[in-house]
């Protein structure tokens, strides 16, 4: 769970192989080259480094990973499931 943290405090996450985690396990809503950044090897993690310098969308990035983990707070998370519910 120190996802959560490390969103909260602003940083972008960055996932070793983040599509072969389970759909059930935590952490839900995240995008590639939106709100994170997945990698299946060091040379991709490093292009992919190397593109949000180039492209200078390291804000971007960091915007929408606070948005992300504003949204998933408690509350935001006990609200959705009671509204799923129908309560």
């Amino acid at each position: 769970m120190r996802h959560y943290e490390i969103a909260a405090n602003g940083t972008v996450p960055c996932f070793y192989q983040y599509k072969y985690k389970p759909k059930d396990c935590a952490p839900h809503g995240l995008v590639d080259m939106k709100n994170m950044l997945t990698f299946d090897s060091a040379e991709e993690l490093s292009a992919k480094i190397e593109k949000v310098e180039q492209d200078r969308s390291y804000n971007f990035l960091r915007e929408n990973i606070l948005a992300w983990v504003k949204d998933s707070s408690c509350r935001n998370a006990a609200e959705r499931l009671m509204r799923d519910l129908g309560l």
